[in-house]
């Protein structure tokens, strides 16, 4: 944990994605000077679906490591009609676990 390691004239820079969670800079800033930088939006991409649509019931786990992932393949899948049935959903961190709920 930084909060042994910092002091009160100590100042941060964190490169992050746009619209990430706020936390991070809100929990530092009670001990220092924080700047954030907002390097990259995410947003969603255009994919290929039809190359995973003879597969879904052959998938056995699909892995987030996001809530944006979990948001863009939800949109995905449905827009695209497709259901993994017999997939389980594992995600990474309670916040990506909250999304895919």
């Amino acid at each position: 944990m930084l909060d042994p390691l910092l002091l009160s004239s100590d100042r941060i820079l964190i490169p992050r994605a746009k619209g990430a969670r706020p936390l991070l800079i809100e929990e530092l800033s009670k001990k220092c000077h924080v700047e954030e930088m907002q390097l990259y939006e995410t947003v969603g991409a255009e994919s290929d679906w039809s190359a995973y649509e003879s597969m879904t019931d052959d998938i056995d786990f699909i892995t987030f490591t996001s809530a944006s992932t979990v948001r863009y393949f939800v949109e995905g899948s449905d827009k695209n009609k497709m259901t993994f049935k017999n997939a389980k959903f594992i995600s990474i961190g309670p916040v990506t676990s909250e999304k895919n709920a």
